[in-house]
């Protein structure tokens, strides 16, 4: 698996067209290519306040989510920008995003009743630098 960091906005396009996210705000990127070089995933990392950013994940098939991807994933912006948490925001219907940051160690940590136009509620989910299992050897 091969990533880019360049900050590409087709990476940003592209995670929209997958999460239904219009405009994720000023963010980061980290884009995640198979071997044969065609996009496989890409993690957002927006809304930095504070130390806590929002994550945003989109993906082509679950092919992605090896360890090492999530290694980096997770180093990025825990270690290098230096940030303690971090929050998903998660459609109540999304089970299959929700079973993911569960796998990944997020923990339910709230609701945003009638959040979305739709009358949908959002649930809210973190993960703290000391939880986060895929940086535990560098911390």
């Amino acid at each position: 698996m091969r990533y880019d960091t360049t900050q590409n906005p087709l990476y940003r396009q592209w995670a929209a067209e997958r999460t239904g996210v219009e405009d994720f705000g000023p963010c980061a990127t980290i884009a995640f290519f198979n071997d044969d070089l065609e996009l496989q995933a890409v993690v957002i990392y927006s809304h930095v306040f504070e130390k806590n950013c929002e994550i945003s994940i989109a993906s082509q098939s679950p092919k992605w989510c090896s360890k090492l991807v999530l290694k980096i994933a997770f180093s990025i912006p825990f270690m290098q920008y230096g940030l303690n948490r971090l929050t998903a925001t998660i459609r109540e219907s999304n089970k299959k995003s929700i079973s993911l940051v569960e796998r990944l160690g997020f923990r339910r940590v709230g609701e945003l009743e009638e959040f979305y136009e739709s009358g949908e509620s959002a649930i809210l989910f973190g993960l703290t630098k000391k939880q986060c299992k895929w940086i535990k050897n560098e911390v």
